[in-house]
């Protein structure tokens, strides 16, 4: 509920040239944030994958060598 009293007070407080400011600054930074939200996410997705495949590459090499020694 602070939060919403708190932007009350700033939209009331706020003249209409720093508004339009405001909200122009936002919309030109919208894509570099996006587009660092989606760096981040191939980044994660890229990580899991590698981890993943890792742990897989371990398992077959130990299932070989327990078949190589039986």
């Amino acid at each position: 509920m602070n939060f919403i009293r708190y932007g009350t007070r700033m939209l009331q407080t706020t003249s209409p040239v720093g508004l339009l400011m405001g909200g122009t600054a936002l919309f030109l930074g919208f894509p570099l944030i996006r587009k660092g939200f989606r760096c981040a996410a191939v980044l994660t997705a890229r990580t899991i994958y590698s981890v993943t495949d890792e742990a897989r590459n371990i398992k077959d090499q130990a299932l070989h060598s327990q078949e190589v020694h039986s």
